[in-house]
């Protein structure tokens, strides 16, 4: 609280950690300068501290308040501090005309209680990926500094069902560090995904993709393993510092923003760069498992075949795939018998959209897929 004697105005500054929540005054009294343990500046009214080039204050995400931590976030560059007007992206309900007043007495309280169980009732079903790819980002070379909100984005015209995505040739440099960096990929409903944020101060350029699921289907490692010299990522695949699952079963159309941020406090002027970023939507369509004829290997009585397995598809992202063996009898044109003297083991777990192989015997096979959801 801050006051310049009795019978006047008070201000009071709400900080959490040193950052700054809001700053409140009465009867049109100004705060600024005023007392005499940690007085309010002029950058505490605008939502900032000491430099404007630093992060300033934490801001609410929602007006539900549910007494946590993700109630709040730390104002940044793309999204800066707003004290003194309302939040931009802040959504909020229209009033309802209703009036609320302070009690000078605890109201009565009495509880009761009743639970709601939602069922998942919507089976999973095997599915591919059709890959577009989108290579014309606006903003490339644009040099922009510290304490900017730095946009590029990608139009996509094509409306599927996402079921992934992935950032590729993703490189920039900057004439500091990128210490204090932080890349947030913005879906078109405006789910946003943390790709990094304050990793490898050692590196002043980046070089690397992004991508939940390697190009076989194995798993990538995390980006914050990843290496920072000669520079940043040096041209890998990794996960983002986020899960990219938010965006699955979202509309892929419309506009995809990747936002950078330098939000460092150097005095110096610092020039950054974003050279280069590719789109890839992976989206989701109906599996076609094909019957399928080849030959045995020459003067083998076997054949090494590969083939990728479908990917899961469900309204709910995650589950488990097995596919089983079985060997099928024929009648051969003699009137002869068939079967497959060698059946790989009846039943194994694979990895959703993974590559594979196995080696089969003369005959028919039949492949068999049983998927289970995560719930």
């Amino acid at each position: 609280m801050y006051s310049s004697g009795p019978n006047v105005g008070r201000g009071y500054s709400l900080k959490l950690n040193d950052r700054n929540i809001d700053v409140v005054a009465t009867n049109g009294f100004n705060p600024v300068g005023k007392g005499s343990a940690d007085p309010i500046t002029l950058n505490d009214w605008k939502g900032a501290l000491g430099q404007q080039l630093c992060r300033g204050s934490y801001y609410r995400i929602s007006h539900f308040d549910s007494n946590l931590s993700s109630d709040w976030e730390l104002a940044t560059s793309c999204i800066p501090a707003t004290i003194g007007s309302l939040n931009k992206d802040h959504k909020f309900v229209p009033s309802n005309g209703d009036t609320v007043a302070l009690q000078s007495i605890l109201a009565n309280v009495r509880c009761c209680s009743s639970t709601v169980t939602v069922l998942d009732v919507q089976a999973p079903e095997c599915a591919k990926y059709d890959t577009l790819t989108f290579i014309n980002p606006t903003n490339l070379n644009v040099p922009f500094n510290q304490g900017t909100g730095f946009k590029s984005t990608i139009t996509v015209p094509n409306n599927c069902l996402v079921g992934d995505f992935r950032l590729l040739n993703l490189t920039g440099n900057s004439s500091e560090n990128l210490g204090d960096w932080k890349v947030t990929l913005v879906s078109p409903s405006g789910t946003r995904i943390l790709i990094w944020d304050n990793i490898c101060p050692a590196a002043t350029s980046f070089n690397l993709n992004v991508s939940e699921l390697a190009a076989k289907g194995g798993a990538n490692g995390n980006i914050t393993s990843a290496p920072c010299v000669p520079n940043f990522g040096n041209g890998g695949f990794y996960k983002a510092q986020e899960t990219m699952n938010s965006v699955y079963h979202e509309r892929s159309n419309g506009i995809w923003t990747l936002e950078l941020e330098d939000n460092s406090c150097s005095a110096s002027l610092i020039t950054n760069v974003l050279s280069n970023w590719r789109l890839q939507i992976l989206c989701i369509s109906p599996a076609v498992l094909r019957d399928t004829i080849v030959n045995a290997d020459f003067r083998q009585c076997h054949k090494k075949f590969l083939w990728y397995h479908p990917v899961f598809n469900d309204n709910c992202k995650g589950g488990t795939m097995d596919v089983s063996f079985t060997g099928i009898t024929q009648t051969t044109p003699c009137g002869t018998t068939l079967t497959p003297s060698d059946i790989p083991a009846n039943k194994k777990n694979v990895p959703a959209g993974s590559c594979d192989s196995v080696l089969l015997s003369i005959g028919t096979t039949k492949f068999t897929y049983m998927l289970t959801d995560q719930w």
